[in-house]
C-alpha cells in the first residue's frame, strides 16, 4: 500500500524570508545531510536511485532552522489525519489508501454526514470556504481531486471543482491577496488557483517521479521535497517554474 502525506505551510510575506538567507538555509540542510547534487537529466543514475533506494529522506522545520531526516524504507511512516473544527461543525477525514476513506461532518446535536467517500489527504479554509484535497495512489493507480465546501459553519454543500494529474502533496500559498495552491503529486507539479478556476500544470514526468514523494516544506521561493534516496529543490517565479534540482545519496559507479 503507498499512501502520500500532505503537509501545509502558507506564503505569507516572500521578503520576510529573504532576509533569512534563503540559499544558505537549503545550501545547510542539504550539507549536514551529506546530499549531493544529480544532473536532473542523467535517467540512468535517477533509475538506478529508483532500483537501490535504501533510505527515505523527510524534511522537519523548527523555528527558522530546516533539518533533513533519514530513515530507512522499512522503518514507521506515521500520517496524521487531517481535522477541520468550527463552532457547529466537526469535520473529520479518513484515509486507508487502497481500502478507501471519507470526509465526515458531525454536528454538536450527534447528527453525521459523510460529505466525500474518497481518501482525504487536506483540507483548507479560503475565506468562506473550505477546499478539501483528495487522492490515492497504489499499485496502478494514481488520482487526485479537488473539492470546495461552502456554508461549512452550518450546512455544508459539496462541489467538485477539478480532478488532479495524480495523489496530492500541496503546500497552501498566497501571493498578494489571490490564495493559491502548490500541488505535487508522485510525477507533477501543478499550480491551482480557485478564484480564478486556474490549474496549471508546471512539470510533468517530474525527475521524483517513482521515488514516493513523502512530505514538501516551503522555505522562501523554494519547495524542498522529501523522497526516497534524497531531496528535491524546486524554485518558483511567482506562478511560474524556475527550476527544480535533485540532491541524493552518493552513488557508486
Amino acid at each position: 500500500m503507498t499512501r502520500i502525506l500532505i503537509l501545509v505551510f502558507c506564503f505569507i510575506c516572500l521578503p520576510c524570508y529573504q532576509k533569512l538567507a534563503i540559499g544558505d538555509v537549503v545550501d545547510d540542510a542539504l550539507q549536514k545531510a551529506d546530499l549531493m547534487e544529480m544532473d536532473v537529466n542523467d535517467k540512468g543514475k535517477i533509475n538506478q536511485l529508483v532500483h537501490t533506494a535504501i533510505n527515505r529522506y523527510q524534511i522537519e522545520r523548527q523555528g527558522q532552522k530546516i533539518t533533513i531526516v533519514r530513515t530507512l524504507l522499512n522503518a514507521p511512516h506515521k500520517e496524521k489525519t487531517p481535522l477541520y473544527l468550527t463552532d457547529n461543525i466537526k469535520y473529520i477525514a479518513e484515509n486507508d489508501g487502497e481500502y478507501g476513506g471519507k470526509l465526515i461532518a458531525i454536528w454538536k446535536n450527534k447528527r453525521k454526514k459523510i460529505l466525500i467517500e474518497e481518501n482525504i489527504e487536506s483540507i483548507h479554509q479560503i475565506g468562506k470556504a473550505l477546499f478539501v484535497f483528495t487522492g490515492l495512489s497504489h499499485m496502478g493507480l494514481n488520482r487526485g481531486a479537488v473539492y470546495k465546501i461552502s456554508e461549512f459553519t452550518k450546512a455544508p454543500k459539496v462541489t467538485k471543482l477539478t480532478l488532479l494529474p495524480g495523489s496530492p502533496i500541496s503546500i497552501d500559498l498566497s501571493f498578494g491577496n489571490t490564495a493559491t495552491f502548490i500541488i505535487i503529486t508522485n510525477d507533477s507539479l501543478v499550480l491551482f488557483i480557485p478564484e480564478l478556476e486556474l490549474l496549471k500544470i508546471l512539470d510533468h514526468h517530474s525527475i521524483w517521479e517513482n521515488l514516493s514523494p513523502n512530505g514538501a516544506i516551503l522555505v522562501g521561493d523554494k519547495i524542498l521535497v522529501g523522497m526516497h534516496s534524497g531531496v528535491a529543490v524546486i524554485e518558483l517565479n511567482r506562478f511560474n517554474l524556475k527550476s527544480i534540482r535533485l540532491f541524493t545519496e552518493k552513488i557508486n559507479n
